[in-house]
């Protein structure tokens, strides 16, 4: 699966009669940023006045422009996002004040090509920044409702000079070079030192693509790995103890349960005590005819910690200073409290400032992009495991997962587009990746179940003397926590047995719960 692909759009210019329409060879991997200014070139807009992209479930635009929290970055959308399948339409609008609308559509996708060229077109643009007299006739419409614009003098649209334009255009995209001064001296050498910084060449952001790739086949590696312990290592593991410890496991599920139903017992002689039943031995007595059916049980008020503290607002960023220290933590690094604050900052700074919760549902749509049948072809069995994946991290917010399977769907071939800095904040988000899994893996490597359908005979045999002395230890555990509730519940029967002795020929408190 490529990105290497050229788009078909058709842009028609909504109410204009006589009518306005173009149609563009163009990159389908190519940022919404850029495409604004395709649009303006090609419909003879002069790129003064504000504009937005609108498709299903998204809307994109510059954001030193808009306000609107909804609105993504449209210089980190492409056109394979808002235009997803042949046949898939999607809104521009420009100049909010008189909204000149342009509805596009993705006609068809051909073939590899790094060229933007007009294919055809008819029509000419209104004259920019004048608005037609509303209602001047019977049917006319104020331009703001975007139908029956004024008629537009039908004029033949220059190809050849169009293209000629965009072929600059395309050229300068790619260059990204500055023109050299013809300063001399210090001040001269001075700027020449500032453009040389500023320089982005082929070579400069060959080595970053280089290092992103490196990063990426690392995650891709490991996640491999990982797998591969999920579906061969933990079921040949857990089938091999349930053959040489199924007996045992047997005893220690009896355990717990006698555990849970003893502390369960003791819970409910509290919670009686706490509401008028007294002394603890005839508290106890009531709480075994509860659990032998004898007595209901009784219908509690409920007390001021069991009642749910209202639900407090859902953060906007889950990568919160409190969530990434004890990540840190529990990574079993002995750090101190300065590393600790400087790590956090780190990741902070690289991480927190951003919304994932958009950047989960930003990946998720790059991700159905790729996948849908009009780029891919045949839904394969691989593709369709990448698709139930992708639905599931996004169920679960997972922005990690759904980086590493946009990668799985070859997506990062849309790098090319990319300028350096934000190949370098690519690589960035991929070292947080590759950190985060490498922890994990690293954890996976400490059980015994690690690449253990590779281990020989020995080797296995040694594996499971180390599980047997994890449950020599565990059941050890278990039988103390069981043996210190029955020497509490055996306290409490003797007060229950002292108790009833009393109350031989006396008096009965009265049980308000029978």
């Amino acid at each position: 699966m490529s990105d290497d692909v050229a788009a078909i759009v058709e842009v028609a210019l909504v109410g204009a009669r006589p009518a306005v329409r173009r149609t563009i060879s163009i990159p389908y991997a190519l940022p919404l940023s850029r495409f604004h200014s395709v649009l303006q070139l090609v419909m003879g807009w002069g790129d003064r006045e504000l504009h937005i992209f609108a498709g299903e479930d998204l809307i994109a635009g510059d954001v030193d422009e808009i306000t609107d929290p909804e609105a993504e970055d449209e210089s980190r959308v492409t056109i394979g996002e808002l235009l997803p399948f042949i046949g898939a339409e999607a809104l521009y609008l420009y100049d909010f004040a008189t909204e000149w609308r342009h509805r596009l559509r993705l006609l068809d996708l051909e073939p590899a090509t790094d060229q933007i060229a007009l294919l055809n077109g008819s029509g000419r643009c209104p004259v920019e920044g004048k608005t037609a007299p509303a209602m001047t006739g019977k049917g006319k419409k104020s331009p703001a409702t975007g139908t029956n614009k004024p008629r537009a003098k039908a004029s033949a649209v220059d190809i050849a000079g169009i293209n000629q334009e965009l072929g600059r255009l395309g050229n300068g995209w790619r260059r990204k070079r500055r023109l050299p001064s013809k300063e001399t001296g210090r001040a001269a050498a001075a700027k020449a030192n500032k453009e040389l910084i500023l320089l982005d060449t082929a070579k400069i952001r060959a080595g970053y693509l280089k290092d992103l790739q490196s990063v990426r086949d690392r995650i891709l590696a490991i996640e491999d790995e990982l797998a591969q312990h999920e579906s061969h290592d933990v079921p040949e593991f857990r089938r091999c103890l349930n053959v040489e410890f199924g007996a045992r496991f047997s005893v220690m599920r009896e355990l717990q349960q006698e555990i849970d139903w003893l502390t369960a017992r003791l819970a409910l002689v509290q919670k009686l005590m706490r509401h008028g039943i007294r002394p603890v031995g005839r508290a106890y007595l009531q709480a075994l005819r509860i659990e032998a059916g004898e007595s209901p049980y009784p219908d509690f008020p409920p007390e001021r910690d069991e009642i749910p503290p209202q639900a407090a607002a859902e953060p906007e960023n889950l990568f919160d200073r409190e969530a990434i220290r004890n990540f840190i933590s529990e990574a079993g690094d002995e750090l101190t409290e300065e590393e600790m604050e400087s790590l956090t900052e780190d990741v902070l700074e690289a991480a927190g400032k951003r919304d994932l919760v958009s950047e989960c549902k930003s990946l998720y749509r790059k991700i159905v992009s790729l996948l849908h049948p009009d780029r891919a072809g045949e839904m394969t069995a691989q593709r369709k495991d990448l698709w139930l994946r992708a639905q599931d991290a996004y169920a679960d917010g997972d922005v990690l997962s759904l980086r590493s399977i946009l990668d799985r769907c070859g997506a990062g071939t849309r790098d090319q587009y990319l300028t350096c800095s934000e190949v370098i904040e690519a690589i960035a988000q991929a070292t947080i990746q590759l950190q985060a899994i490498e922890m994990f893996r690293e954890r996976a490597a400490n059980e015994a179940s690690w690449n253990f359908h590779e281990l020989n005979d020995k080797k296995r045999k040694s594996r499971l003397r180390r599980v047997t002395k994890d449950l020599d230890e565990e059941e050890n555990n278990l039988q103390i926590q069981l043996a210190e509730l029955q020497r509490e519940c055996q306290s409490l029967e003797d007060e229950a047995k002292e108790w009833e002795s009393e109350q031989e020929g006396g008096s009965v408190q009265l049980d308000l719960f029978r």
